[in-house]
C-alpha cells in the first residue's frame, strides 16, 4: 500500500474561503482525492495486462472520509492481481523456483502455443498436458504502483494549486 500525508499552510484561511463558498474544506479535500484516486484507477486499467478482462474490470477505486481525513484505495478483489503485480517464483518476493507442495510434479493443460519451461521451449499445442518438476515463475508486470504514483502526483499538483491562491484573510 502506497501513502502519504499532505500538509497545508494557511488552513484557517483555505477553511474559510471554501465556507464562504457554501462549501466545507474537507468537501474539497474529498473530491482533490477521488479525482486523483479516478486517475490512478484509469492508469491502472491502461497499464494492466490483459487476458481475459477480468483482471481491468475488477480495478475499483474506493473513497472514505472521517472528520480528519480522506482516503483513496485503487485495487482489485481477484485472487491472482498481486502475482501479476509482483511476479511468482524467481521473479517474485520469494526469488526461489515454484515446486509442487503435493505431488512428485506440476500439471496443466497447455493454453495457446507452447512455453518456456526451465530455460527450455515445451513444444505443447493447445490442449495437450504439460508436466514439469519445478518452474521459474513470472515475472512482474506492475500496473497499480505506476498508476498509484500518477495519481498521487495529481493530487500533489491539485493540492499544490489551491494552496497557491490567494485566500482573503
Amino acid at each position: 500500500m502506497i501513502g502519504f500525508t499532505i500538509q497545508i499552510r494557511n488552513q484557517d484561511a483555505i477553511e474559510r474561503w471554501c465556507e464562504s463558498l457554501g462549501k466545507s474544506f474537507m468537501d474539497y479535500v474529498e473530491r482533490l482525492v477521488e479525482l486523483a484516486g479516478l486517475d490512478a484507477e484509469r492508469e491502472a486499467k491502461k497499464k494492466v495486462p490483459v487476458r481475459h478482462n477480468v483482471l481491468k474490470s475488477s480495478i475499483r477505486l474506493d473513497v472514505k472520509r472521517n472528520p480528519e481525513s480522506v482516503r483513496a484505495s485503487v485495487g482489485t478483489n481477484v485472487h491472482y492481481g498481486p502475482y501479476v503485480e509482483y511476479g511468482t517464483g524467481i521473479y517474485g518476493p520469494r526469488k526461489r523456483r515454484i515446486f509442487p507442495k503435493t505431488a512428485k510434479a506440476l500439471s496443466w493443460i497447455q493454453r495457446g502455443r507452447g512455453s518456456y519451461v526451465g530455460g527450455k521451449y515445451k513444444a505443447a499445442g493447445a490442449g495437450q498436458r504439460v508436466t514439469v518438476r519445478s518452474i521459474a515463475g513470472m515475472k512482474a508486470r506492475p500496473y497499480m504502483a505506476p498508476a498509484l504514483q500518477i495519481g498521487i502526483k495529481k493530487l500533489k499538483a491539485d493540492v499544490g494549486r489551491l494552496a497557491e491562491l490567494k485566500f482573503p484573510k
